[in-house]
């Protein structure tokens, strides 16, 4: 059971340590002005809420 447990820590490990190095590598890359999933999909939750906040407004009023 240990050497088990052993190999499925060890993958574990290296699927944390690819997931630090795509982190990384795409914080790295933040200045580049080419849209990725994340930035989208940020872009549109962004307009979202402010067409949400947009329509509290007009409520309001």
């Amino acid at each position: 059971m240990g050497f088990l447990h052993q190999i499925d820590s060890s993958k574990v490990l290296d699927m944390s340590k690819l997931r630090a190095d795509i982190t990384y590598n795409h914080r790295l890359q933040t200045n580049i002005s080419l849209p990725t999933a994340q930035t989208i999909v940020s872009d549109v939750e962004f307009s979202k809420d402010n067409e949400n906040l947009q329509e509290v407004k007009l409520l309001k009023n």
